[in-house]
């Protein structure tokens, strides 16, 4: 498999997942991405998430709505504030809905949007540095899970989103 790639991307997290499966749907000529994440497994930590209703949105536009399905988000119509018993709700404008859900099954949702998008290789791999050629961002030299031999991986341009 060749490593020359149009886009490469370091992080395979919420922003990394959601820019690989956008780039591959953005353009009319093919496009050779990567995604390269050091670990693929869901996140073991207990975070919760909070969409607000333009990101809700922002996921349909992108195409990225499937993400939410089977993992029991919540809808959420706006906050609550509570001040000595009294309860105030303040919805969200025109009816519109956020979402709550745990952040793993969340993130493992937009991965599996990306390894399904055409024209996007991911692959788990821990970026060790950065392939420069006079004085610009050429690539990344990795090491893939499965071995201890670095590769590198070079594109046209290279997002860093780790985070």
């Amino acid at each position: 498999m060749s490593s020359q790639y149009d886009v490469l991307i370091v992080g395979a997290g919420i922003a990394g997942s959601a820019l690989a499966h956008a780039l591959s749907q953005s353009s009319a000529l093919p496009r050779r991405i990567v995604l390269l994440e050091r670990s693929l497994a869901e996140p073991d930590r207990i975070v919760g998430e909070l969409l607000q209703p333009a990101g809700v949105a922002f996921l349909d536009k992108l195409g990225l709505q499937g993400a939410l399905e089977g993992i029991d988000a919540i809808p959420v119509h706006g906050y609550v504030v509570v001040q000595d018993s009294r309860i105030v709700h303040i919805p969200y404008p025109d009816g519109r809905e956020g979402r709550s859900f745990h952040h793993g099954l969340f993130l493992q949702g937009l991965r599996e949007h990306a390894i399904r998008a055409k024209g996007v290789d991911v692959i788990e791999a821990t970026v060790n540095e950065l392939v420069e050629e006079k004085g610009r961002v050429v690539g990344v030299k990795a090491t893939r899970s499965s071995g201890k031999e670095k590769k590198v991986f070079r594109a046209d341009l290279t997002i860093i989103a780790d985070g």
